[in-house]
């Protein structure tokens, strides 16, 4: 009886551990799972920085969903950042009319030199703040650089003194200055060659229509007025709407589509699309993961004469619209003794005309692919207008210099968004490309110096200097305009990747 029960004891107690054993090797799978799990997040960076993904295919439907999504999202977010940086950075040129010299005690030329000094950290600090952009999250970058000018802009409307105000307006320059790299290295890393153009556009163009949308209302409101410093009202608008508008940039502009956060969302074929594209565009030279440094991609951006090309037409156009609609416009009505009212009403026309121009001509420079006729047929008519400004007539008659405005703002807004995607279209490398955008806003952004250096007070209201110096450059932009024409066609006959003209 033992005998027989011993065995089987034994038997029952292997069979017992073997289930054991089988258990545990049921439960090892598990294991396994969790380090796939683990590692499902590292394949998403290792897709990126490889640039090898599997050929995933995706339907018409989705693909357009993802494009039209994508555009929307970019072009509404930099719109509303776009704006909060024209209207902060130009509601500087306005404050004119709202009786501020006198509030402050500053002399005309005071007061000019105040504005220059936001111009010129505007300039200088473009390429060390690009640096930074490059290392930084541009979510977050952008949010926050857009909560500092808000809260500059705030500032500006306690600043009673001109140390103040010139101190302030330094730290604003400075922040804002990177402003215009950012949206166009951001915009062209979430489209291919040629479609970031239009979106950039519409942007541009609706943010213009904005700037004195803003101004009417702010008068409406009762903020500016004459002989009533209102204008302080105004920049604590501005400001704490530049302030609250920042973290809505910042949840809502999209990342870059080879983030691991936006693969996560959108799937490994939507990476696989946008990777196709913004590197089909260029021939294969706009890999994910770049080639060059970000210093080495700003030393080929200052040895390329298409930057400085078409940064020295930024300048010439830029200059354009500010000192017509700025200084010829604003202020003249403001000496003419126009109320600040009857004078953005006179002057509103021609901004919502620009709008419409804008859209239609970087439509038709997208759809056809090419940009030098549009940008001649921009600085032949502005050339007019700069005539119409300078003939004797409008010395008596300010209507006429009327009529030259409406050749010279819709043309350089138009030409604008045109001219920054002419560069953007013909710059291989996502690293050379941020530092081209960064060269060409740095050389852009002198117009604000030469503008208020230039248009000074003691010239008003005819401005003849500073009308002949436009004129300059608008004939100067014909020349440029030629000669970038054919650069890029040696460049083109020399290498395998065909520049856009």
């Amino acid at each position: 009886m033992n005998e027989s029960t011993f065995p089987k004891t034994s038997i029952e107690h292997l069979e017992d551990t073997k289930h054991s054993i089988e258990h545990l090797e049921d439960d090892k799978p598990s294991v396994e799972h969790l380090e796939e799990t683990k590692t499902d997040d590292l394949y998403v960076q290792h897709s990126v920085t490889s640039g090898q993904v599997s050929d995933v295919s995706i339907s018409k439907k989705k693909e357009g969903h993802l494009k039209l999504h994508r555009s929307i999202a970019v072009g509404c977010q930099f719109q509303v950042f776009l704006a909060s940086h024209i209207v902060s950075r130009d509601v500087i040129g306005v404050t004119v009319t709202g009786g501020i010299e006198p509030f402050l005690k500053l002399t005309p030329s005071e007061y000019e030199w105040s504005q220059a000094a936001l111009y010129f950290t505007y300039a200088v600090f473009v390429i060390p703040m690009a640096l930074l952009f490059a290392k930084s999250n541009p979510r977050v970058f952008a949010g926050v650089q857009m909560f500092i000018w808000g809260l500059c802009c705030t500032l500006l409307g306690i600043c009673v003194n001109y140390g103040g105000l010139t101190a302030d307006r330094v730290i604003m320059g400075a922040v804002m200055s990177v402003a215009l790299p950012v949206i166009l290295q951001v915009t062209y890393e979430s489209h291919g060659r040629f479609e970031g153009q239009f979106v950039i556009a519409c942007s541009w163009a609706v943010s213009w229509f904005m700037v004195p949308l803003f101004a009417l209302i702010a008068i409406a409101l009762g903020l500016i007025t004459d002989g009533k410093p209102g204008w302080a009202w105004m920049f604590f608008i501005t400001g704490i709407c530049g302030c609250l508008q920042a973290p809505l940039v910042w949840r809502l502009l999209p990342d870059y589509f080879y983030h691991p956060r936006w693969i996560r969302k959108h799937g490994e074929d939507g990476y696989q699309l946008f990777k196709k594209i913004t590197e089909k565009h260029y021939a294969g030279g706009n890999p994910i993961e770049p080639i060059e440094t970000v210093i080495q991609g700003l030393g080929m951006a200052l040895k390329d004469p298409i930057v400085w090309l078409t940064g020295a037409m930024g300048l010439f156009t830029y200059n354009g619209i500010f000192s017509c609609y700025g200084e010829l416009m604003t202020v003249t009505l403001h000496v003419l003794k126009y109320s600040p009212a009857l004078g953005q009403c006179i002057v509103w026309p021609i901004l919502v005309w620009s709008c419409f121009y804008c859209l239609v001509q970087n439509w038709f420079s997208t759809k056809y692919k090419t940009n030098y006729p549009f940008l001649l047929a921009n600085y032949l008519f502005a050339i007019i207008g700069w005539a119409l400004v300078l003939c004797t007539p409008s010395h008596k008659n300010f209507w006429i210099k009327y009529g030259g405005a409406w050749f010279i703002i819709p043309n350089m807004v138009a030409a604008m968004p045109t001219l920054a995607c002419w560069l953007g279209s013909n710059v291989q490398g996502r690293n050379r490309r941020l530092m081209s955008f960064a060269v060409f806003t740095f050389i852009t952004n002198w117009y604000g110096v030469i503008v208020l250096r230039t248009w000074v007070a003691t010239a008003a209201p005819l401005f003849v200097k500073a009308a002949w110096v436009n004129m300059a450059f608008m004939i100067a932009g014909v020349v440029f305009t030629a000669a970038l024409v054919v650069v890029l066609k040696l460049k083109t006959s020399h290498g395998a990747f065909v520049y856009l003209l």
